[in-house]
């Protein structure tokens, strides 16, 4: 697209004739200069800034968490992950953003009017087309490939979201004691995809504004699966460590003592975690699923102050800087903010 974009904008800014196509058969390659058989066309001058846009912009900006899926099959093959940020998620996210930058840049100065799907601007001319010149026939099959190219893509990813978004429902669910019984688990087990995959399927049959459906659902679905849902689950797992893990300034101080305990020490204490007393086991098994605290290896000790940054525990190298409840309420501030902008957009075209 970048080179089709680039031909069709060298094309309009030296003003070539219909002759100059005729006579040059080579250009017949790209379907996106069709248009320019029909009739000439002024050189694109795209207004710099378009405030009737804005509200667009944030439902469309939501698809590009999509980009995210990917991070974690970068992340994991990497061993050393200390400076994993400038080695790979800089130099990542440059070329995507430079990449992005220059499509958009090659889109405005070659087209006056830019499809919803930006690859429908390159569906060639049937009228123009001759299928026993070689020239018009790879026009013909690029322009239908790159026509079909989102629906290969969104065809693709729409798994991975659906099952992203319904193990995210399932797991907010499970916060919740009412859905903690056998019967409910069920109920969510065969309910939950209905949810999640009716609401863009019947978007989908109602309108074929592909503007309007990526506005929407990207502010209200984007926002819900992108902020809400992730600032909820951050909320309730926090609570849920500071209150029913509760570490004692004493397991923290023998810590170095368990490290250097002897082979029978640990035999023992395996012993008593793999032969559990049978009278008192329910008993055991509340004390390890609610904080136990009569249990506590260094092990455990040494995953929880790498996992988090408990009021206990010193500051760990891989404690995320956004612990603050401030991060969580700005997430859901800016989720409404554009749910309400996007809402007050499309409700004013209607």
């Amino acid at each position: 697209m970048l080179s089709f974009s680039i031909e069709r904008a060298i094309i309009l800014h030296k003003n070539f004739t219909i002759a100059t196509f005729h006579h040059n058969v080579s250009m017949y390659w790209n379907p996106s200069i069709y248009s320019l058989l029909i009739k000439s066309e002024p050189v694109p001058k795209p207004p710099a800034f378009q405030p009737q846009n804005i509200p667009s912009l944030f439902g469309v900006c939501v698809y590009v968490f999509m980009c995210h899926h990917s991070i974690p099959g970068i992340v994991t093959p990497v061993r050393d992950k200390s400076k994993i940020l400038c080695r790979i998620f800089i130099p990542v996210f440059i070329t995507v953003l430079s990449f992005n930058l220059l499509l958009s840049t090659t889109a405005i100065i070659a087209f006056n009017h830019i499809e919803d799907i930006y690859t429908l601007n390159f569906l060639p001319n049937n009228e123009f087309i001759d299928i026993s010149q070689i020239p018009y026939t790879l026009a013909l099959i690029i322009g239908y490939f790159l026509c079909l190219f989102p629906v290969f893509a969104l065809t693709s990813s729409f798994p991975i979201v659906g099952t992203s978004l319904l193990g995210n429902i399932f797991s907010l669910c499970n916060f919740f004691s009412a859905f903690g019984s056998d019967k409910a688990q069920n109920i969510l087990k065969y309910t939950l995809p209905f949810v999640v995959l009716l609401p863009p399927l019947g978007i989908a049959l109602i309108t074929n504004n592909v503007g309007y459906l990526t506005g929407f659902t990207g502010a209200i679905f984007g926002s819900g699966i992108q902020y809400i849902i992730p600032a909820l689950l951050v909320f309730k797992a926090r609570r849920y460590f500071t209150h029913c893990v509760p570490l004692k300034e004493s397991y923290l101080e023998t810590t170095t003592d368990l490290q250097q305990s002897d082979d029978t020490t640990s035999a023992t204490v395996g012993e008593q975690m793999i032969q559990p007393n049978s009278s008192n086991n329910n008993t055991e098994n509340e004390n390890i699923m609610y904080g136990s605290t009569n249990d506590i290896t260094t092990h455990s000790v040494s995953i929880i102050g790498k996992c988090s940054n408990h009021h206990l525990l010193s500051i760990s190298m891989h404690a995320s800087p956004f612990q603050n409840f401030f991060w969580i309420i700005i997430a859901l501030i800016w989720a409404l903010f554009c749910t309400i902008i996007v809402l007050i957009d499309k409700i004013h075209h209607l």
